[in-house]
């Protein structure tokens, strides 16, 4: 089974919920995908999806705001837009 893992952070911070769950998967016998320290995220998913059928895709949002108060920029509608573009 084959598991994608992916950190959206940046600058990238440890989210200890994925790396428990990672650890967990990876001693099971699972593959991980783990984009956490990727320096092009996208362009690893891009190659790894279509050598790979993920069974399963954990992603993780810290935080649903830039937590800025005068640009209000909230991230899940655009998270959202971008787990439209995951093929399956």
């Amino acid at each position: 089974m084959k598991v994608l893992l992916v950190n959206r952070m940046r600058p990238v911070v440890a989210p200890l919920a994925l790396e428990y769950i990672a650890q967990g998967l990876s001693e099971e016998g699972y593959d991980i995908l783990d984009l956490a320290l990727s320096e092009d995220p996208r362009a690893e998913v891009d190659r790894y999806l279509p050598l790979n059928s993920p069974t399963a895709v954990g992603i993780t949002v810290r935080n649903t705001d830039d937590r800025y108060y005068l640009s209000g920029d909230f991230v899940l509608e655009r998270e959202k837009r971008r787990l439209s573009e995951v093929p399956g």
